[in-house]
C-alpha cells in the first residue's frame, strides 16, 4: 500500500529510495529474482542500484546480466576507486564466460586506476598464478609493493603465497612471523 502511494511523479525519488532500500534486503535474504525486479522497477538508477542489480544478477548466476549492469555501473563510477572495484568485478565475471585473457585485461584495468582494487590486485596475481604466469604474478607484486605500509592480512597471505611457490619458504615465514609480530 505504501508504495502505491509513493507512485506520484514528486514521489519518484522517494519511491526510487524505498525500491533500492527493499532490493538490498530482499538480496539479503536470498530473495534474488525479487532483488533483480526491485532495481529493475527502478524510476532512475545510481552507481549504488547499478552494482547491486549487477550483484544480484551474479548471484542468481545471469552473469550477462550482471556484467551489462556493471558495464553501466562503471560509466556511471564517480571515482576512480569506483571504477578500479568496478572493473575487478567485471572481470571475475569475465573469466566465467570469455575466458581468462578477458579477464586479464580487465584486471590490467582495474590496478591502473588510483587508489586500486585491492581485489583486483589479489585477483591479478592468483590469476598470474593459476596461469603460470611470472608476468602478471610479479605485476601484481610490484602492485602490492606499493602499499607497503598497507598491513592487511590478504596482501601479506598472498605475498608468502608466492614467495613459497617460488621456492622461498624460508622468506615466506619471515613475512608472516614479521607482520605477526609488528606493533600494532
Amino acid at each position: 500500500k505504501a508504495l502505491v502511494k509513493l507512485q506520484s511523479n514528486e514521489d519518484k525519488p522517494l519511491l526510487d529510495q524505498v525500491l533500492h532500500n527493499l532490493a538490498r534486503v530482499l538480496y539479503k535474504l536470498g530473495e534474488l529474482e525479487a532483488s533483480i525486479k526491485c532495481y529493475q522497477k527502478m524510476g532512475s538508477s545510481n552507481f549504488h542500484s547499478k552494482v547491486g542489480l549487477a550483484l544480484s544478477s551474479w548471484k542468481a548466476e545471469k552473469f550477462a546480466q550482471a556484467y551489462s549492469a556493471y558495464g553501466e555501473a562503471l560509466q556511471s563510477a564517480t571515482t576512480t576507486e569506483q571504477r578500479s572495484h568496478v572493473l575487478a568485478a567485471m572481470a571475475t565475471i569475465a573469466f566465467k564466460f570469455q575466458g581468462p585473457d578477458a579477464a586479464k585485461t580487465l584486471l590490467f584495468q582495474s590496478v591502473q586506476q588510483r587508489p586500486p582494487s585491492l581485489q583486483g590486485i589479489l585477483a591479478l596475481c592468483v590469476l598470474g598464478l593459476q596461469q603460470s604466469n611470472p608476468t602478471l604474478v610479479q605485476a601484481a607484486i610490484a602492485e602490492m609493493d606499493k602499499h607497503k605500509d598497507n598491513k592487511k592480512a590478504e596482501i601479506i597471505a598472498m605475498k608468502a603465497l608466492v614467495m613459497t611457490l617460488q621456492g622461498q619458504p624460508v622468506a615466506a615465514r619471515r613475512l608472516i612471523s614479521k607482520a605477526i609480530h609488528q606493533n600494532p
